[in-house]
């Protein structure tokens, strides 16, 4: 019996409708057991070895361990090697598969789907060797916050896994679809949120959420894991999946409650003229890292007078405004004051923000001497206040300002600033993508 769908035996389509979509929902044992258990006569045994192989390497492939240090004795290059060989074993079948046929001077459709399907997930492995050196390169190239040559890697892998067209095999490239654009939105978002671009910054962590939601409960299913989901825009803890063959999975989720964080720090003003004190407050308390919290507690507990966001705003035809980053037409980028050069995104406690005009024209006169991860003290005219800088982006920086003198070694300082800057970097998602990190 025919399917009115393929034109294929119903045994032909259920089999590889079957393996596929264990494959395509993260239950590569299934997968594995499924190929090996239900031999086929129609499918020669190489083809079904390779089925086999697969379904074991997609496990290993989410469980990032291609990206685990080796010892001078391993072979690092191990799982790339394996999907080499697995695309050129493909490759054979189908070439074999294609001889016969022309000796038989026909072939029927088992033969002529096996083709197919031959042709399909070999280019599936060679597009799996570009995800592999991808995540290599995220590892690399995350932490310098230069991300355009990634995410124009991440839109040709796209482009060229569109070309997997077989029906039966579409939860497996709906899965590397859904896998490729969140990574692509995390990392735009990133983007977004580094150059203070509200509109674009929320696009791409509603398109992260809904992958995100997407996944977890299927491998919460499928992988027996018991994992922690809450929905909403704010939902998302830091709970995840200890079960290694979703590190993948939980490392996209923890970059995302990262962004989430930073998002929230960066956009509290404008979050908080949209959303009562109360959803705020609920807000903060579900975040992975509450910036926010932790800088009213420096202003309260020690005594500091003001925590600012200031961007560098030279360069640009107009600066960043409060609200959703909608520009006034009428606005004149002509900037005739140096101090004007800068913008303040963020002022806490709210109502502060006499300081202003000095930290500006300290940010102004002591630029040169700013650098990532370095910390300025600088001590005002009057004595009457101390301001500690440090740049956090490309173009802006946190500024902290204290009334009298305070020394640039204050034990409580230190230890806010390092720790803003720990969780504010990319570097620290990096380091989270390596396997067993935490």
């Amino acid at each position: 019996m025919e399917s009115e769908t393929t034109g294929l035996s119903s045994d032909i389509e259920t089999y590889f409708r079957t393996y596929f979509h264990h494959l395509g929902t993260f239950a590569w044992d299934k997968a594995k057991e499924f190929s090996e258990k239900e031999k086929q006569d129609f499918l020669p045994n190489p083809f079904q070895i390779a089925l086999t192989s697969l379904a074991h390497q997609e496990k290993l492939y989410y469980s990032l361990a291609f990206l685990e240090q080796k010892s001078w004795f391993g072979r690092r290059d191990s799982h790339r090697i394996a999907y080499l060989g697995l695309e050129a074993s493909l490759r054979n079948i189908q070439q074999k598969e294609n001889r016969d046929s022309d000796q038989q001077h026909q072939q029927d459709s088992a033969s002529t789907t096996m083709s197919a399907i031959c042709v399909q997930l070999a280019d599936f492995c060679s597009i799996r060797l570009s995800c592999i050196a991808l995540y290599g390169q995220i590892l690399k190239t995350l932490p310098s916050g230069s991300l355009d040559e990634i995410c124009s890697e991440i839109n040709k892998i796209i482009e060229v896994s569109m070309k997997l067209s077989s029906e039966l095999i579409n939860p497996l490239q709906e899965s590397l679809h859904d896998e490729l654009n969140a990574v692509l939105s995390l990392l735009q978002s990133s983007q977004a949120i580094s150059s203070w671009e509200y509109v674009n910054a929320v696009h791409n962590i509603q398109d992260v959420a809904s992958t995100i939601a997407k996944w977890k409960p299927i491998l919460a299913k499928n992988q027996g894991s018991s994992l922690t989901f809450r929905s909403g825009f704010f939902g998302f803890g830091e709970k995840s999946s200890s079960n290694p063959t979703s590190a993948l999975c939980n490392w996209m989720e923890k970059f995302f409650n990262f962004l989430i964080s930073k998002f929230t720090f960066y956009f509290y003003e404008n979050l908080s003229n949209t959303t009562s004190s109360e959803e705020m407050k609920s807000a903060l308390s579900k975040l992975s890292f509450d910036f926010v919290s932790k800088s009213l507690n420096l202003v309260k507990k020690y005594d500091a007078k003001n925590i600012s966001l200031v961007m560098d705003t030279r360069d640009l035809f107009i600066g960043p405004t409060h609200g959703f980053t909608f520009t006034d037409p009428t606005d004149n980028p002509s900037l005739i004051n140096p101090v004007q050069d800068f913008t303040a995104l963020l002022s806490l406690p709210q109502s502060s923000s006499g300081d202003t005009f000095l930290f500006k024209s300290v940010l102004w006169t002591r630029m040169d001497e700013l650098q990532p991860d370095k910390l300025l003290c600088n001590l005002s005219e009057d004595k009457k206040s101390t301001f500690f800088l440090t740049q956090i982006e490309n173009k802006i920086y946190l500024v902290v300002t204290f009334n009298g003198q305070r020394s640039e070694k204050d034990a409580h300082l230190l230890s806010y600033f390092n720790e803003a800057l720990q969780n504010l970097k990319l570097k620290r998602i990096a380091s989270l993508l390596k396997p067993g990190s935490k």
